[in-house]
């Protein structure tokens, strides 16, 4: 808990180190003493001084000679060209899955000397005119139990997070205490992995069969990540279709069930790590594409991709964002998805 209101908590920060390389920490000014790395799997707690060390005031880390720390420049991707890592033909996912080189950090930092969450994601948000889901937020003030339906490729399926860090999970806990009593959230999810848009049409007329009786007050359309990848020489679908397969789901899920009062989400999604060989150069088309979309529509809009791009200019990398280190987050990258969100009920 911060001993004063100008100090925050960094929850969950993934660090991925080279060598004895200085590593750029989101925040600075940091607490002496606060700050706590473990392992991916929680199993580990390495030692400041032994495995690393900090500085403190400029927000940075880095490993020290015989640390317990992986060292990522052993990473058979390290250093490699755009492009150029085709999974498919690797047999040893030790060597290239950022699992293996990624500690978890947690520590306490002066929130007024640095740009927080919530300031980047209100300029966002601010850019983007996105309208807010007021009649979730009414309905979880008025003490009413609510259901959330999610529609999406492998990211919204929960891949690579661990039970209970996923981004929806996430945003379960956080709205069944929004309001002034605890209120139920019944998450609906019927993500399948390696779909793209043209699956949002089917998934969001079943998803009102899977909610029963109770149907959904709010429903995320989260894809962009298969839409953009070039399967071939050409991305799967170009933006313009990306966007009309959207609104076509949209409609569906209006209209399936149209005396319920259903408020709708559309998720940009995150970039893969463009060494991938199906990673587009130019994710931002689809990106775009779709707050366009929403502005002109009057839609939900959680733009993840702005927020990641925000925060590698804060100094994240593409591997400490990439669990997967090619086209999933981890638990911290799951964490900045549920953020996203949640500034949409602040």
């Amino acid at each position: 808990t911060p001993e004063a209101s100008n100090e925050s908590v960094q929850k969950i920060e993934a660090v991925v180190m080279i060598q004895n390389n200085w590593n750029q920490l989101r925040f600075k000014n940091i607490k002496e003493g606060t700050l706590v790395l473990k392992s991916a799997l929680g199993n580990t707690t390495y030692v400041e001084g032994t495995d690393y060390e900090v500085d403190y005031e400029n927000g940075k880390i880095r490993r020290l000679a015989n640390s317990r720390i992986p060292d990522f420049s052993n990473n058979i991707t390290y250093g490699m060209p755009l492009k150029s890592l085709n999974h498919d033909t690797v047999k040893d996912a030790t060597t290239f899955h950022n699992s293996y080189f990624t500690a978890y950090a947690t520590y306490t930092y002066d929130k007024e000397s640095n740009d927080t969450y919530d300031e980047i994601l209100e300029n966002i948000n601010g850019t983007n005119a996105t309208v807010l889901p007021t009649k979730l937020i009414n309905k979880i003030m008025s003490g009413k139990d609510v259901v959330i339906g999610v529609v999406g490729d492998s990211i919204s399926t929960g891949a690579e997070a661990t039970s209970g860090n996923e981004y929806f999970s996430l945003l379960k806990n956080y709205l069944e205490n929004l309001g002034p009593k605890k209120v139920n959230v019944k998450i609906v999810n019927v993500a399948v992995g390696g779909d793209a848009s043209d699956a949002a049409y089917k998934y969001s007329n079943s998803l009102y069969q899977q909610c029963g009786d109770k149907q959904p007050d709010l429903v995320i359309i989260a894809y962009g990540m298969n839409d953009q990848n070039t399967l071939a020489a050409t991305p799967r679908f170009i933006p313009r279709q990306y966007v009309a397969n959207i609104k076509v789901a949209i409609n569906s899920a209006i209209k399936v069930k149209a005396t319920n009062d259903v408020e709708i989400m559309v998720v940009t999604s995150m970039s893969p790590n463009p060494i991938w060989i199906y990673s587009n150069p130019d994710q931002s088309q689809w990106h775009n594409a779709l707050r366009t979309f929403a502005k002109d529509n009057g839609i939900i809009l959680a733009d993840v991709a702005a927020f990641m791009k925000a925060e590698m200019e804060h100094g994240q990398t593409v591997e400490e964002i990439v669990y997967s280190n090619i086209n999933h987050p981890g638990n911290y990258g799951h964490y900045l998805y549920f953020l996203t969100i949640k500034s949409l009920f602040e």
